[in-house]
């Protein structure tokens, strides 16, 4: 074990951040080959009651969820079942793309990796109750593809779903069953639910909060019916829980107990690079990995949804999960997360996951082909434009903010403490405007103004 982790430092830290950014509620743990380490809620859980938050409160984790499909489908690779590298429509004859000429070559490793070249849709959350009306969804949507599946990462939660509309069909049993049975129930998380129903009997469930348009005061959210969207985002749990949850992966596949939930080359699949997200980090199934840390592999996913921020990961050669869950939408639970880490390695929990990058000096022609409105029909619009003294900015989503252009293809802005990316697609011609942008996990096609 590392050496006497400062957590009094962290307390400091998440407190101060909390209080910047409006956090009511959050929660945190670490564990260490099986063992809670630290565990502690901060902030309040109801800003009605004041009700505080505890290691035991029950919080929304959104797309951390969706390691947990991952996982499930990994479970039937060991029974045989699936081949991750076959065409869907193996699994699902009825699933097309309209764009698509081939759609044999939309593999099952596209759907878990985000990489089916399907851009971000509109999302008709709680809208769909069975996989086949989703599927009908999907494959009538009329959109122009971001490239050949493999070749972009685009974050699309509709080609995501796939993965519980297989799991469903090859066992005849509800996705949220199977994944309770052969997950939740062997690792021990009893405080751990998709059940809208479920969760209205428990005690000790946080609220759910947005800042409103001015960012100074704090919306009570509803806990939201997602229907076939709970495969990617529908799970709420606690941080003890989540913490079993991350040592049966540190662990290759072993349960608290010893008996096995998945192969140890179903946690290795789950965790090798698909595709870059950044410079030194790659997408995975449901997983981000980012090697060389400090000399440790990080391997993490984050959610986000009205009234939920969440970050989960482990550390493998360690032996090591972190989890840190908060009550309201868009709260830095990624940064809270890196701080987690951080305090665990020795580091101060302020330390930045990356050095800052260099400026590049783009000329003006370098600069007019970034400008223009980027769009997604899931929601995402952004405007990059020129500032009064030439400068670019990133207007939308929320932002208003100064660009800094670190490559012809690249610029950050600065938000939440962090550097915040944007990857402009190019044409190889070296004079058109760039066609789309990457942000975050998602790439955004260029729109009409």
């Amino acid at each position: 074990m590392r050496t006497s982790p400062d957590w009094a430092r962290f307390e400091s830290f998440i407190s101060e951040i909390m209080a910047q950014e409006h956090v009511a509620g959050a929660a945190v743990g670490v564990s260490l080959r099986g063992q809670v380490i630290y565990a502690r809620g901060f902030g309040e859980g109801s800003i009605e009651t004041r009700r505080p938050v505890t290691e035991d409160t029950v919080f929304g984790i959104a797309s951390v969820s969706k390691s947990f499909a991952a996982l499930a489908v990994m479970q039937l690779v060991d029974d045989g079942l699936v081949d991750p590298l076959a065409p869907v429509v193996e699994y699902l004859p009825e699933f097309s793309l309209p764009r698509l000429g081939d759609v044999r070559a939309v593999r099952v490793h596209h759907c878990l990796s985000h990489t089916t070249g399907v851009p971000p849709l509109k999302r008709r959350q709680g809208e769909f109750s069975e996989f086949g009306r989703h599927i009908e969804y999907l494959s009538g949507y009329d959109t122009e593809m971001l490239g050949r599946p493999g070749e972009y990462l685009s974050y699309c939660n509709d080609t995501f779903m796939l993965s519980g509309a297989i799991l469903e069909r090859l066992t005849g049993r509800r996705f949220r069953d199977q994944v309770r049975e052969r997950i939740l129930e062997p690792l021990g998380m009893s405080r751990t639910t998709y059940e809208l129903e479920q969760l209205a009997s428990w005690d000790n469930v946080t609220g759910l909060y947005n800042l409103d348009s001015a960012k100074t005061e704090l919306q009570a959210k509803q806990w939201p019916e997602l229907g076939t969207y709970h495969v990617g985002g529908g799970i709420r749990s606690t941080v003890l829980d989540l913490l079993r949850y991350g040592d049966m992966y540190c662990a290759l596949g072993h349960a608290p107990g010893g008996g096995r939930v998945v192969s140890e080359a179903g946690v290795l699949r789950m965790r090798a690079p698909v595709i870059p997200v950044t410079s030194g980090s790659h997408y995975c199934y449901a997983l981000q990995l980012t090697p060389g840390y400090h000399g440790v592999t990080l391997v993490e996913h984050g959610g986000s949804l009205p009234g939920v921020a969440s970050r989960w990961g482990y550390i493998p050669e360690e032996g090591v999960a972190a989890v840190v869950l908060t009550n309201v939408g868009g709260a830095p639970s990624d940064l809270i997360w890196t701080g987690l880490v951080n305090t665990w390695l020795g580091l101060a929990p302020e330390s930045p996951r990356t050095e800052p990058e260099a400026t590049y000096p783009a000329s003006d022609d370098q600069l007019a082909r970034l400008t223009g409105l980027y769009a997604a029909d899931e929601g995402v619009r952004l405007r990059v434009c020129r500032s009064d003294d030439g400068t670019l900015r990133v207007e939308g989503e929320g932002l208003n903010r100064p660009l800094r252009v670190t490559a012809p293809d690249r610029a950050v802005y600065q938000m939440q403490r962090q550097e915040k990316p944007l990857r402009f697609h190019l044409p190889s011609d070296g004079r058109a405007p760039a066609w789309a942008v990457s942000t975050g996990l998602r790439m955004v096609r260029r729109a009409a103004e």
